[in-house]
């Protein structure tokens, strides 16, 4: 009730001070704002509890009261002027002095106004009306400990944001960043790797999100995907991944842990099938268009052999970019000339294809030293390739599903292209010993 009586008071206050501030210059029943009061009036249309649209409905009814004391004013003017001429004769200043009397309405006529007004804003489109939520997460770190003078490792995640925001037809907009994050090592000491986890970042471009992940939706049901993410560099320290299990080793505590709720994978997998093909057909029914473009540098590796001696071997699986684009392009030209050579003769079908095109650029396995790849930490690309297990290989893959107006419960005939240009393995007995040798580490 107190918070209720406040946001009361707050609000008939800014009514009486938006009302003057806007029309003291229109005119003379109504002074202006002092100092003092303007600073109440910037300090309340500031104030976040109130909102945005609270704001516009109080303004609203600041209008409307104005508007009513104008029309009262009209109307009594006329009577008021003309009983002041018969008694006073035509003295000007006898009705100033009248025109300056404030106007106060009455009870019933504030309420009816405030009636009014809300019954406008219940007649606004429905356009007009959204949810519009933002939460920003200024950073987050975790500290493992074995005890206070132990530390393991940390995590350091940068500034979170995420927005969403909903309107009534239907439509919407989510969006979720992440700038950066970083873990630690701090079990291994002297390690060419105190950080086993990092974003690799652009240097020229260090404000770029780690993470970006946003989707939309029309009020047509159109509905759009974007994700991008850049390379992170994981280092499988061995001394910190013991140390790590270890620390989640709960089976000397007593206490009993209540038993884990089972899935049944095929349930589980019959269910989100059934959903996305419920999605597809009432896509393809309401002619809607369904866009993904995402771009994932995948993560970066390091298994060394340790990470203390700068001549320990040590493997560098680079994931490579992953690339996936569905509605954003025209179909390659492989996937139009597949449906167009198998296209009816005997009745003219009109078709639209949905293609799908996904690509995997530079994935490699390499074996190196640990000090060559510190002293090339942000730059591995410099790494001697020729110590490459797999050579950097990439492949192609074109999907084209058809979607036909004539016969829209027929199984859509699909097509799939895959180009992978080359695999090229380069093993020798030292690169066989050394795999072997990081292996049982």
């Amino acid at each position: 009730w107190m918070e209720f009586y406040l946001a009361f008071q707050k609000r008939k206050k800014y009514l009486q001070l938006y009302k003057r501030h806007a029309y003291s210059e229109e005119t003379s029943w109504l002074n202006g704002l002092n100092e003092f009061e303007l600073s109440d009036l910037r300090r309340i249309e500031g104030d976040r509890s109130v909102g945005i649209s609270g704001l516009m409905l109080w303004r609203s009814i600041a209008d409307s009261e104005y508007e009513k004391e104008k029309q009262r004013r009209e109307e009594s003017s006329i009577v008021k002027r003309s009983i002041l001429s018969n008694i006073f004769g035509s003295s000007t200043s006898k009705e100033k002095e009248c025109d300056d009397i404030p106007i106060t309405l009455s009870a019933d006529e504030l309420s009816e106004l405030e009636g009014f007004t809300l019954d406008a804003d219940q007649r606004l489109t429905e356009d007009s009306k959204y949810c519009d939520i933002t939460f920003v997460l200024g950073s987050f770190q975790v500290h493992l400990l074995k005890s206070e003078h132990e530390p393991i490792s940390s995590l350091d995640m940068g500034m979170v944001s995420t927005s969403f925001k909903a309107n009534a037809d239907g439509s919407y907009n989510f969006a979720l960043s992440m700038l950066s994050l970083e873990a630690s090592d701090r079990v291994t000491k002297n390690s060419f790797y105190p950080m086993v986890c990092r974003g690799l970042q652009d240097v020229n471009n260090t404000k770029k999100h780690a993470v970006h992940f946003e989707t939309n939706k029309s009020s047509k049901g159109d509905q759009e995907v974007k994700f991008t993410m850049i390379a992170f560099e994981t280092v499988a320290s061995p001394l910190l991944i013991q140390a790590v299990k270890n620390f989640f080793d709960f089976s000397s505590l007593t206490a009993t842990i209540p038993p884990i709720l089972e899935v049944n994978a095929d349930d589980l997998s019959d269910t989100l099938t059934d959903a996305i093909m419920d999605a597809w057909n009432g896509k393809n029914k309401q002619k809607q268009k369904w866009t993904l473009d995402m771009d994932v540098k995948a993560p970066i590796l390091i298994v060394p052999e340790n990470c203390t001696k700068s001549d320990a071997l040590t493997l560098i699986c680079n994931f490579g970019r992953f690339k996936v684009a569905y509605g954003t392009a025209l179909p390659s030209p492989m996937v139009l000339d597949w449906f167009k050579s198998r296209q009816s003769s005997e009745k003219a079908i009109k078709f639209d294809v949905d293609h799908l095109k996904m690509e995997m650029n530079d994935l490699s396995l390499i074996i190196s030293s640990i000090g060559e790849v510190a002293e090339n930490r942000h730059y591995l690309s410099k790494i001697d390739v020729s110590k490459s297990v797999i050579r950097p290989l990439s492949f192609t893959v074109n999907i084209g599903i058809e979607q036909t107006e004539a016969t829209p419960d027929d199984t859509p005939r699909t097509c799939i292209f895959g180009v992978l240009p080359s695999i090229e393995l380069r093993l020798d007995p030292s690169q066989i010993k050394g795999l072997l040798r990081v292996a049982a580490q």
